[in-house]
């Protein structure tokens, strides 16, 4: 305890020695330094040591737990001292009556800032532990090599996954678009936009297509969900990730035409629908390098938004809109494939 307080008064710049617990005046009187404020009289049987008021420890070395590099010392506080700001200031009150003002303030900015960390990161931690719990694998790939491989998803409402059924009956019309039958063209190039738990891509490189890129903003997202399903279904080799907004991934493709490989034969474009602007990623898709003459894209969307769908969207047209129940979606394609602005109505699930 005094070996502490001494090293507490060193780093703070107190004037005294330490001398059973008191501080002693360089009139060599003890002085109680205002401590009867923080509890027992002066002297006596229920007189506490400085180091005991601060709650300064020491660990089995010889510096004290946590030494901060600057100061040399750490203080930990006991009781309920520093668990509100109000408990600090008069921390900082007290410890300014014994000590030079400026060390004190350093001293407390640095406890500030551990409490501010502290509470970062159980705030993160528990955040993430609730997550976690609501993480579950009752999606599916529905056809081809890695058919019923059950995928990560989570119940919370970022990641929004395309129905199952749906996205069977959107594969089956895009693989009768491109004249093939129960698969999609083995040199075929997916784009999978928004991709949350990257079901759209990887029933893509399920029916064979040859490269998927999965373009997710959420690193959380990619590395606890999107990327261990990739690895369930062993697409590793076939996979790019950009850890990046739609918005920024367009942006930089219009910059550099060779971004990501070049045109994509197949996008897919599932936006959390109050999130975004629909004028400006069709603008950004439009007029950016990534589709071709033959490009088939879809795009799920809100009837309410209709309106800013586009009949031409660069190279393409849009050939149809599928209704599934509450989910609508675009489908774009060569032009001379069918009719823009032509409607069917698909199965209500």
């Amino acid at each position: 305890g005094t070996g502490a307080a001494a090293d507490v008064e060193a780093a703070l710049g107190g004037v005294g020695a330490v001398d059973g617990g008191l501080l002693v005046d360089v009139d060599g009187e003890p002085d109680d330094w205002g401590l009867e404020e923080l509890g027992g009289g002066v002297g006596g049987a229920a007189r506490r040591t400085l180091g005991q008021e601060l709650g300064v420890t020491r660990g089995k070395g010889s510096k004290p737990r946590g030494v901060d590099e600057d100061l040399g010392v750490a203080v930990s506080w006991g009781g309920s001292a520093g668990a509100t700001a109000t408990d600090l200031d008069e921390q900082e009150r007290l410890l300014s009556r014994m000590f030079k003002p400026h060390k004190v303030k350093k001293l407390m900015a640095h406890q500030r800032a551990a409490l501010a960390e502290a509470e970062r990161l159980r705030s993160g931690a528990a955040k993430r532990a609730s997550t976690d719990a609501r993480l579950h694998r009752q999606l599916r790939i529905v056809q081809g090599s890695a058919a019923n491989a059950r995928l990560l998803s989570s119940a919370g409402a970022q990641t929004r996954p395309m129905m199952e059924k749906v996205r069977q009956a959107i594969f089956n019309m895009v693989q009768a678009q491109a004249g093939t039958v129960g698969c999609l063209p083995p040199s075929a190039r997916w784009l999978d936009l928004f991709a949350g738990t990257g079901s759209v891509g990887l029933e893509a490189l399920s029916r064979g297509a040859r490269e998927a890129h999965f373009v997710e903003m959420d690193p959380w997202v990619t590395r606890n969900v999107l990327g261990k399903n990739i690895a369930t279904c062993s697409f590793q080799r076939s996979s790019v990730v950009h850890t990046r907004k739609a918005e920024d991934f367009l942006t930089r493709a219009l910059a550099s035409p060779s971004f990501a490989g070049g045109p994509f034969d197949f996008v897919s474009m599932c936006p959390p629908y109050l999130l975004v602007s629909y004028p400006q990623l069709f603008d950004l898709l439009g007029r950016g390098p990534l589709l071709h003459e033959r490009t088939i894209l879809f795009v799920e969307y809100p009837s309410q938004l209709k309106h800013q769908v586009p009949d031409v969207l660069g190279p393409i047209v849009k050939l149809r809109d599928r209704i599934y129940g509450r989910t609508w979606i675009a489908v774009y394609g060569p032009a001379g494939a069918g009719g823009p602005g032509a409607e069917d109505d698909g199965e209500d699930y």
